[in-house]
Formats: C-alpha cells, sequence, structure tokens
C-alpha cells in the first residue's frame, strides 16, 4: 500500500475500532495498527495529519507551550485535502480531541514539527494511540459508563502493548533513545491512570452491582445512551403502557438494561486493568532500566519508575477481587521479579528477602522449598557483604528441619584447610549459613553425639580463627559460630577443652592492647567478637588462661580498659549477665575475688550513673541494679571473710546512694513532662 489516501481511510477505521465496547473489535484493532505499521507510507501520512491537526486545532497553544516555529507545514495540496476528508470523520474530531491540555498531546504536536524525529511507523502509531488513550481515560475521569460504551480504554492499550511489543528496546539507535524514552514515560503515566480508574470496579466485592438505579433517577437514561452508543442499537425494546395523549413509547426495560450497562462497565475495568498489568509486565521484562542521568547507558526506564510499579502490583495484588484482573496482575508480577532477579545490586534482591520469610505449613507433606537450596546457596559466593548475609537468612527455611543436621555438619566440612587457599567471599558466606542454622536449630545441642560431631569439625577449621588467616570478616564470622555453638549447649554440656584450648592461643595473641592508631577493616567487628568468645570460654574453662602470661582477670581488666569501645561494651554486657559469684568462681585466688568483687561495684556504679543521664530508666536498668544488689547481699553474709564483707558494704552503700540518685532523678523527669 503505497497510496496515502486508501491508508489513511484504513487508519481512520482501526482508530474507530479501539473505541468499540466489544472484545473482538479491540484485538481486530491491535492486529490492523500492527499491520499498518510496518508500511512505508505509516510514518509520513501520521505525521502529516498530526503536524495538519496541530495547525487547526490550536497553533497558537503548540507554538507556545512547545516553541514550535510557526510554518507552513510540508504538506502538499492534494494530500491535505484527502486526509482533511478522510480525518473529518475519524481522526480530527475524535482522536485528538482536546488541543494540547497534556503531556501526550504536546508529544504529538512536538514530534509532529520536528525535523530529527524519521518517519518510524512505529513510533507514529504509538505517539497516535497515546493520544487517543488520554482522550479516552478523559471521559473515563469523567463518567466511567459512559467510557465503556464509547471508549473503554481497553482497546487502545491492546493496540499500544501490541506496537510496543515489536520495538528492540535493547538495539534502539542513540538518536531515538530520547523520543522512545518519552512516549514509555507518557505510556507509564497513562497506565497509573487507567488503573485508578478502574480501581473501584475491580477492588469491589460485587462489581456489577454498582449502578444505583433507584437513588440515582437520571441513571437509566445514561445507560440507555450508553447502550445505544455501545451496541449500536437499542436493547430488549418493550411496548410501554399508552400514557395521557394517546402515544405509545417505548422504553428500554429497566432489569435488563442495569444488567447488560453493569456487564459492560465490569468488562470495561477488569480488561483494562488487566492490560494495564500486561504492559507493565512486558515492559519490565523488555526494557533495560537503571539511571536515565547517565548518557552512557541506554536505560529507558528509571529505578523510581521499576518502584513504583512494584508497589503497584503489592498494591493491587492485595486488594483485588476480580479473578482474572488478579491472574493477570500475578503473571506480570513474575515478569518483574525474574527481571529483578537478573539484577546484582544487593538492594535490588527482593527474591531472597522473600525467600527469607517463607516457612513451609505444619501440614504441608512434602518439603517443595529445596529446589531454591542450590541458587541460594551460590548467592553466598557474592561479592556483596548484604547478599551474603541475606542468602544466609534466606537459607533456614528452604531446609527441612530433618536436614539441618547433615546440611550443618556438610557446611561446615566444606570450609577450606589451613592449606588451601581460601576464597574469602565463598567462606564468610559458608559461615554466615552456619551461624543462621546453628541460631534456629538449639534443640539440636541438647544431644550429645551431635554436639561432639560439630566440636570436632570445628577443631579442625579453628586456623580460621587464628592470625594464618588474614581476613578479619572470615575470623569474627568463625568467631560468631563457636559463640553461637557455646550459647546453644546445656549446663550440661560445653564445648571440649581441646577446641577451647586452641581458640584461646589462637586468638589472645591479637587482641591485647597496642599503640597502633589506625583500624584494619572490620578490625573492631573482630575485636569485640574475640571478646565476648574468650569471656565465655573463660567461664567455662577459667584455667587455660596461663596464671604466669595473662590469667582470667587480668584479660577482664584489660577488656574493661581496651581501646575498642565495642570490646569495652561486651565486656560491661557480658559483667552483667555473669553473675558476680560466678565470676568469682571462675578466678583461682582469693585475692583476685576480692579485687574482682570490688572492681565489680564500681562497674555498677558506673553503669547505673550511666543510665541516670538517660531520660528514662528502663526495666533492664532496675533490674540489673537488684541483681547487683542480692549479689551484694550474699557477699555480705557472715558466712564470709571478713574482707569479702568490708567489700560488700561498701558496695552496698555506693548502690543505695546512686539508686536514691536515681530515684529522685526519675521522679524530676517525670514531673516536668
Amino acid at each position: 500500500m503505497q497510496d496515502e489516501l486508501p491508508f489513511a481511510e484504513f487508519l481512520s477505521a482501526a482508530v474507530e475500532l479501539t473505541r468499540s465496547a466489544r472484545p473482538p473489535d479491540s484485538v481486530t484493532a491491535a492486529y490492523l495498527l500492527t499491520f499498518l505499521s510496518g508500511f512505508k507510507v505509516a510514518g509520513p501520512v501520521v505525521r502529516k495529519l498530526s503536524r495538519l491537526l496541530t495547525s487547526e486545532l490550536a497553533p497558537q497553544t503548540s507554538c507556545s507551550l512547545l516553541q514550535i516555529p510557526q510554518q507552513a507545514p510540508d504538506v502538499s495540496s492534494e494530500t491535505s485535502e484527502a486526509l482533511q476528508e478522510t480525518s473529518s470523520g475519524a481522526l480530527s474530531e475524535t482522536t485528538l480531541r482536546t488541543p494540547f491540555k497534556s503531556r501526550c498531546l504536546h508529544l504529538l504536536a512536538d514530534a509532529a514539527f520536528r525535523k530529527d524525529c524519521g518517519d518510524d511507523g512505529l513510533l507514529w502509531m504509538a505517539i497516535l494511540l497515546l493520544s487517543e488513550l488520554e482522550s479516552q481515560l478523559e471521559v473515563a475521569r469523567g463518567n466511567l459508563l459512559e467510557a465503556s460504551s464509547s471508549g473503554p480504554l481497553y482497546g487502545v492499550m491492546i493496540s499500544l502493548r501490541t506496537l510496543l511489543r515489536k520495538v528492540s528496546w535493547r538495539n534502539l539507535s542513540t538518536s531515538d533513545v530520547k523520543i522512545w524514552k518519552t512516549v514509555l514515560d507518557c505510556s507509564v503515566s497513562l497506565a497509573f491512570g487507567v488503573a485508578e480508574v478502574v480501581s473501584p470496579v475491580v477492588t469491589n466485592a460485587s462489581p456489577e452491582g454498582q449502578l444505583d438505579v433507584q437513588g440515582d433517577p437520571g441513571m437509566l437514561e445514561r445507560m440507555q445512551a450508553a447502550l445505544q452508543k455501545g451496541l449500536g442499537r437499542r436493547f430488549d425494546v418493550v411496548q410501554g403502557a399508552h400514557r395521557e395523549g394517546g402515544t405509545g413509547v417505548t422504553e428500554i426495560d429497566a432489569v435488563k438494561s442495569t444488567a447488560v450497562a453493569a456487564q459492560m462497565l465490569l468488562l470495561c475495568g477488569w480488561r483494562a486493568h488487566r492490560e494495564v498489568s500486561l504492559l507493565f509486565g512486558e515492559l519490565c521484562e523488555g526494557c533495560p532500566f537503571g539511571d536515565v542521568s547517565d548518557d552512557s547507558k541506554q536505560c529507558l526506564l528509571s529505578v523510581d519508575q521499576v518502584l513504583k510499579i512494584g508497589s503497584f502490583f503489592m498494591e493491587q495484588m492485595s486488594s483485588i477481587r476480580h479473578r482474572g484482573a488478579f491472574e493477570q496482575a500475578y503473571t506480570a508480577f513474575q515478569k518483574l521479579c525474574q527481571m529483578l532477579w537478573r539484577v546484582l545490586g544487593s538492594s535490588r534482591f527482593p527474591v531472597l528477602l522473600l525467600l527469607s520469610r517463607l516457612f513451609p505449613s505444619v501440614v504441608e507433606g512434602g518439603f517443595r522449598l529445596d529446589a531454591f537450596v542450590p541458587h541460594v546457596v551460590r548467592c553466598s559466593r557474592s561479592p556483596s557483604w548484604k547478599v551474603r548475609a541475606l542468602a544466609a537468612r534466606a537459607v533456614v527455611p528452604l531446609v527441612a528441619p530433618a536436614e539441618r543436621r547433615e546440611f550443618l555438619l556438610g557446611a561446615i566440612l566444606s570450609l577450606p584447610g589451613a592449606t588451601c587457599p581460601p576464597e574469602n567471599n565463598a567462606v564468610h558466606g559458608t559461615l554466615l549459613q552456619v551461624l543462621q542454622i546453628v541460631n534456629h536449630s538449639r534443640d539440636f545441642f541438647a544431644e550429645q553425639d551431635f554436639v561432639d560431631s560439630v566440636c570436632c569439625r570445628l577443631e579442625e577449621k579453628v586456623w580460621l580463627a587464628s592470625g594464618c588467616n588474614p581476613c578479619l570478616a572470615t575470623r569474627a564470622a568463625y568467631l560468631s559460630v563457636v559463640l553461637a555453638c557455646s550459647r546453644s549447649l546445656l549446663e550440661k554440656f560445653a564445648l571440649s577443652r581441646s577446641i577451647a584450648s586452641k581458640l584461646i592461643r589462637a586468638v589472645l595473641p591479637d587482641i591485647t592492647p597496642t599503640q597502633r592508631h589506625a583500624v584494619a577493616t572490620c578490625e573492631e567487628f573482630f575485636t569485640a567478637t574475640a571478646h565476648e568468645v574468650l569471656l565465655e570460654l573463660g567461664l567455662q574453662h577459667p584455667s587455660l588462661f596461663s596464671p604466669e602470661a595473662t590469667s582470667y582477670f587480668q584479660f577482664l581488666l584489660c577488656a574493661l580498659s581496651s581501646r575498642s569501645q565495642e570490646a569495652r561494651f561486651v565486656t560491661l554486657q557480658f559483667v552483667k549477665r555473669a553473675t558476680v559469684q560466678r565470676i568469682c568462681d571462675a578466678c583461682l585466688r582469693e585475692h583476685t575475688k576480692q579485687s574482682l568483687l570490688d572492681l565489680s561495684c564500681n562497674i555498677a556504679e558506673q553503669m547505673i550513673h550511666s543510665h541516670i543521664m538517660d531520660d528514662v530508666v528502663g526495666l533492664p536498668e532496675k533490674m540489673a541494679v537488684q541483681r547487683w544488689t542480692l549479689e551484694l547481699l550474699n557477699c555480705s553474709e557472715p558466712t564470709q571473710d571478713l574482707a569479702m564483707r568490708v567489700t560488700a558494704s561498701r558496695g552496698l552503700g555506693l548502690l543505695v546512694k546512686t539508686v536514691v540518685s536515681e530515684s529522685k532523678q526519675v521522679n524530676k523527669i517525670c514531673s516536668t513532662l
């Protein structure tokens, strides 16, 4: 087809079909417009028509807003007359109904006069359909019932989606990226508008019962007009009674007309919503997205648009009542998730976050999530710390409870030996997974055989905590695993003396106070974790600390005066958890017990004073004060020696003074509130 006049006639018929209330007509329009866009005359005809209509409708508006030069369009007189004659019944009056009130019409006018905009048939058809969609959307915002009969939205959206599907988004030339980016922005914006208009229909539990004929006297007339316009004939005409005057009148049966109008309204609502979901899904699947301000990358969708589309799907799937609309929204949401799965950034990894929240039902017979385990384990080798941490949390619900023992022992065994060059990311990710499994499987540590197996395999990998391992992150992760295992044990169990001895010899020399001021990466984290592990091991095996070099009490003093703020905080928290008597029993000499008791009193005083500075003193702090008081009362019993009773009495005096001052401070704060 090389003649412009027949092409314009076909184009007019196709656009008219997009306004039909019959779903088969909209499919026909989509195929016809896609077919017409492949002809060479498609671009020139739509462009000439757009320039002609631009000059006729509002030349001063378009030129003032878009700064388009007021020049005569380069259109032959014969073609102009033919296009005017052809478009007078369809395009000029109805396609561009509102002269330049919105972004899409501005886009059409701007593209019509730009010399750098070529004659791509797909581009011009897409711009023409956007203007038609916007005009239908304006009608729907005013009266959705009228729009369902004269412009039901889904017809033009099917055509637009079919056209955009033919665009090779990843192979666009640099000169075309900008104009197509504008087309996509308009498409996404209008799609959100369509979803907003039809949302009351698809979210209603009874969408066909929204038409209140009795409450609105004019509803019946509007339904009659909508049926007449949409179906092209009167529906179920019945002969009415002869009124005064002797003339017979015909009227539409109210019940049947209401049913047909309600079905037409519902059809418009859920089909339009379906097209919005499918459009978003196809755009997310095919269009590259990223930082649109970076000219070096051809990013057509911005990150903000993708986030808005994701929020749209989450909101719609939680509120849609119509089954068909929900199914299509779910299908499109799957495409969005597949696109996000291909992104390597940790902040765009929602699938791992979703998997970490999934737990199978207790009544579910087969465990069907184990297929995800290899993929999540592979994510633990990611160079991003956040991705490794997220993968570690996600693997917990994916492994069946009966298989966690084997998974835990296998993960520890997979750690490299001292002679193998470690891959730090993989080692760190594996240790994080082991840590999460241990924290969620504490009941396994009630079995002595399992405890022995874990301790044996951890002892084989103890080099990961020593100075032979230069990576502080993996050293801290290994110590965190040991600490979690130690805290999971029952009172009758404890970590083996062998692994405790190796850990103390491996870690203690590296955390002694030094004069260095430079802090290496992860050093603070490693130092705090090492202090916490050594404090716990000291309670279980105090004799492993050499009295000649560094006794357990000396290590405690050094920890309280460590240059690391995290280490000091961890030590204070440990002293708060452990009772005075238990710490004293871990020390070997009597004067050490007295010194430690004196030190504990000072710690209690500092701890309480630090809490007085806060605005509100919480319950945990008050419980700590009560615990210290009870311990000091026990130490001041007559059965204790004189030195301990004197020290405990002085400590009680300090506690009483600080508690009284604390109460006054709290009362003062409460009175000012």
